[in-house]
């Protein structure tokens, strides 16, 4: 039986520089009969005769810099023990050089999830005898579909929910195999499905089943799909931002990050009919193991505020206070400078002034409170 979740990349797309852009020694690339949104030729790259990944490239826009490009890492590589200097050797081999992701999906493996199996959470979900913090919309879809009041047929075996509902039907069909909360257009998707049932109907990979040792029952993954954002992962207890490279998701920090998004994104509660959901108890997912949770933000240039941002100034200086109130300096100087970057950039200056919760800040460092 599997017992931790097993935690991986499983998706890994750069936007890259291709202006000295060669094919390698020993590589090829084979231009496809197919076109991208949004550019205008699609690539499959090889070295040493195996296939390694796929650019995007010729943009359409003259807005996108002519010599930029996508490029997606093939699959079987991101879980590969030496994936890091694989992809390395792969940008240099081509002179491709990585600026920014542009998807990252992180999952994790497991037999059971909630204390029990992934289909009856799912059911508990659409049943509203569990809850989730945040999105409200799901989709799903599973074998032998029974009626669902309130639910609305969006496919040959989709549906879709908005808010809580009732499942109708008998108990031996109700065999649910995916959830998933976010649309196509979402900077953030939460997936949860059979992966054993994928690798068998759709498309078998030895190197995934090999990582499920004394697996005896279907494993399930629940993944995150984050696409063109920056997410900051803030430690709690020091108030310092994770370093989040792409090589860092390789790295043993990944269950951090891991943990992190299913805090935030992922986020179950028992439901007792209190007014809010983020006060009901919360349900552990993988009974002790949940990983350090950090705070985490998307973090963009500058955007209009909303209130999970505000929420999150709220989270910040409350842990700002809890460092002053046992004398670590240190640590609310991070929180400090990590709350007045954040709040400057989403312009909420006057409503940080007005809630108070910035000024007594002024005690742990007065040169940065001009910025406000």
């Amino acid at each position: 039986m599997i017992g931790e979740p097993l935690i991986n990349v499983d998706w890994l797309q750069f936007f890259v520089d291709l202006s000295e852009y060669v094919i390698a020694c020993d590589g090829e690339e084979k231009v496809l009969p197919v076109k991208a949104r949004t550019f205008s030729e699609v690539v499959d790259l090889y070295l040493h005769n195996e296939y390694v990944g796929q650019i995007c490239r010729k943009p359409f826009s003259s807005v996108i810099n002519a010599t930029a490009g996508t490029f997606k890492i093939e699959n079987k590589i991101l879980y590969a023990e030496n994936a890091v200097a694989i992809i390395q050797s792969i940008f240099d081999s081509f002179r491709i050089y990585p600026l920014s992701l542009t998807r990252i999906d992180i999952c994790g493996d497991f037999e059971t999830i909630a204390g029990g199996e992934p289909s009856q959470l799912i059911l508990d979900l659409i049943n509203g005898e569990k809850l989730k913090v945040g999105h409200s919309r799901m989709y799903f879809h599973g074998q032998d579909m029974w009626k669902i009041k309130g639910m609305t047929q969006i496919g040959d075996k989709t549906w879709v929910a908005f808010n809580s509902f009732e499942a109708v039907g008998s108990s031996d069909s109700r065999r649910l195999d995916y959830l998933r909360y976010g649309t196509n257009n979402s900077n953030v998707c939460t997936y949860l499905y059979n992966k054993t049932k994928e690798l068998r109907e759709v498309k078998d990979k030895p190197y995934i089943r090999q990582r499920w040792v004394g697996a005896t029952v279907d494993v399930w993954r629940l993944e995150f799909s984050i696409k063109g954002r920056r997410l900051s992962f803030i430690e709690k207890e020091s108030g310092v931002v994770l370093p989040s490279r792409w090589q860092d998701f390789f790295s043993p920090i990944i269950v951090t990050y891991y943990a992190s998004l299913c805090d935030h994104y992922f986020n179950i509660r028992e439901n007792t009919n209190q007014q809010r959901k983020d006060r009901e108890q919360k349900v552990q997912l993988f009974g002790d193991y949940d990983g350090e949770i950090c705070l985490i933000k998307d973090i963009n240039d500058k955007h209009p505020s909303n209130r999970t941002d505000r929420q999150f100034v709220r989270q910040l200086w409350e842990q700002m206070r809890k460092a002053e109130l046992i004398g670590n300096h240190e640590l609310a100087v991070n929180y400090q400078q990590a709350g007045v970057n954040f709040v400057k950039e989403h312009d909420l200056k006057d409503w940080a002034r007005k809630k108070g919760y910035w000024f007594e800040l002024q005690r742990v460092v007065q040169n940065i409170l001009p910025i406000l």
